[in-house]
């Protein structure tokens, strides 16, 4: 199992499309993630289910991953959650 931290940056949090974007780059991972914030805990990355936290600006939640390539998609995780949307995109990014 590998443990991460990350510091929500998104001015406006993670809100439904934030969460979208981070359920969709999720959607095919087979292993088990457990995400925890101060106020609650996930054991999944749906979008209602990461909405659910209400994670705003400032927000430090703790990421663990145990299975395939646990290391590689900890750090997706946290570059997702650190990651500064801004909708409409003003250029395309990778993340």
């Amino acid at each position: 199992m590998v443990t991460k931290k990350a510091i929500i940056k998104n001015q406006n949090g993670i809100h439904v499309r934030p969460s979208q974007t981070i359920s969709v780059k999720m959607m095919d991972y087979t292993g088990t993630v457990i995400i925890t914030s101060q106020e609650s805990e996930i054991d999944d990355t749906n979008t209602i289910s990461i909405i659910s936290m209400g994670l705003v600006k400032n927000d430090e939640i703790t990421i663990k991953v145990s299975g395939p390539q646990e290391e590689t998609v900890a750090e997706r995780l946290v570059t997702l959650f650190e990651y500064e949307y801004d909708f409409p995109p003003r250029e395309q990014k990778e993340i």
